[in-house]
C-alpha cells in the first residue's frame, strides 16, 4: 500500500491511481499510474471491481468512478518512492485496517478484494 503525500487525504493508505487521460485506455492508464507513483511495471492485470466515488480535490468535487486490478509485478526491487507516494508498506491483507484507507471506496475495494481472496482459499 502506497502513503499519500498530497491531499485529499495526505498520510493514509491508498491504492496507486489517478485519472485515465484523452485517448488513453483504462490498462495504459494503470500501468502509467503504477509506474509514475512506484516505479513499478505491471506484466499483467485482472480486473477486480469498480466502486463509483466522490473526490474532493481543490475544492472541486469529482465525480468519479475508480477501477481495482489485481496486478503481476515484473520486479519489486525497483520499487521507488516520490513526492506523490513519500512511503509504502508491505501487509497481508489480514492486518490492513480498513478505516486506514484514505477513501470509502477503497475500503469498499478492500473488502471485495478480502472476499476474493477467501473465495479463492487464500489464508486471511
Amino acid at each position: 500500500m502506497g502513503i499519500r503525500g498530497r491531499n485529499p487525504q495526505q498520510g493514509m493508505l491508498d491504492f496507486p491511481g489517478g485519472f485515465v487521460e484523452f485517448d488513453e485506455t483504462v490498462e495504459d492508464a494503470l500501468a502509467r499510474e503504477v509506474y509514475e507513483e512506484l516505479n513499478l511495471k505491471i506484466s499483467s492485470a485482472t480486473y477486480l471491481t469498480s466502486v463509483p466515488n466522490d473526490y474532493l480535490f481543490e475544492n472541486v468535487l469529482y465525480k468519479t468512478t475508480d477501477l481495482y486490478f489485481l496486478c503481476n509485478i515484473e520486479d519489486v526491487t525497483s520499487l521507488q518512492t516520490t513526492d506523490e507516494v513519500p512511503g509504502f508498506s508491505w501487509e497481508f491483507p489480514e492486518d490492513i485496517d480498513p478505516q486506514t484507507l484514505a477513501f470509502t471506496s477503497g475500503r469498499i475495494a478492500f473488502q471485495r478484494l478480502s472476499e476474493y481472496l477467501r473465495a479463492k482459499d487464500y489464508s486471511l
